[in-house]
């Protein structure tokens, strides 16, 4: 299997797939010397990965990775640099909460926005209890989403 590569064999996001592994290679030069956001999305709808990157990157957020479950989520979470993480809560394989749980115990400076269409207090304090900084609601909450990443972003330099 090649690096980017899922299990489910469908690759990476340019091809169609679930998993884009952005910013490898020749654009981590450009990600170490930009002071824009870099985030990850993880969220098993993929016109919702999508609507999301092409409304952060229009805010001036890099997007630098795309996952389309929590264990796919975990595993570029490691092995990018990244500021941020939009997590879904109810995806396949691993859900976002033990996903948010597992990176906020390596890295945790990643600031975690679960963005879900759950608008649940219990689910909310669970999320928050596994580490998430902000519980957004899909609907609710969508079009602050950029400005709380740069805030984020912005406190955190």
């Amino acid at each position: 299997m090649d690096p980017g590569d899922s299990p489910s064999g469908e690759g990476d996001r340019r091809s169609g797939g679930p998993l884009q592994n952005a910013g490898v290679g020749a654009d981590t030069r450009r990600m170490q010397t930009t002071s824009r956001p870099r985030v990850l999305i993880v969220d098993d709808a993929e016109d919702v990965r999508k609507l999301l990157g092409m409304m952060l990157e229009s805010e001036g957020i890099d997007v630098v990775g795309e996952a389309a479950d929590g264990a796919q989520g975990t595993e570029l979470a490691l092995e990018q640099d990244i500021d941020c993480v939009i997590m879904d809560l109810r995806m396949p394989v691993m859900g976002g909460i033990e996903a948010t749980r597992r990176i906020k115990e390596s890295k945790p400076d990643v600031h975690v926005f679960v963005f879900t269409a759950v608008d649940n207090p219990d689910e909310e304090t669970l999320a928050l209890a596994a580490g998430a900084d902000e519980y957004l609601v899909k609907g609710t909450n969508a079009l602050d989403l950029p400005a709380r990443i740069l805030a984020s972003h912005a406190n955190a330099a």
